[in-house]
């Protein structure tokens, strides 16, 4: 999951000396992230599949 690598890159990064990291996502679709550390942010890129589409109705606006 996306959010759980923005945890643990940070620790990596800085166990390991480095701003950059690949990492493989250990689920049934599986895939591979790539991982960069800029300051307090982290960047990942990788293949992505669409999950789910939706439109979100909020109270006194348009869609």
């Amino acid at each position: 999951c996306g959010s759980g690598h923005c945890h643990i890159v940070p620790y990596w990064a800085e166990r390991l000396g480095k701003q950059e990291l690949t990492a493989r996502q250990a689920s049934p679709r599986g895939g591979t992230l790539y991982c960069r550390l800029e300051g307090d942010r982290v960047l990942m890129a990788g293949r992505a599949a669409l999950f789910s589409v939706a439109e979100l109705m909020l109270e006194g606006g348009e869609p």
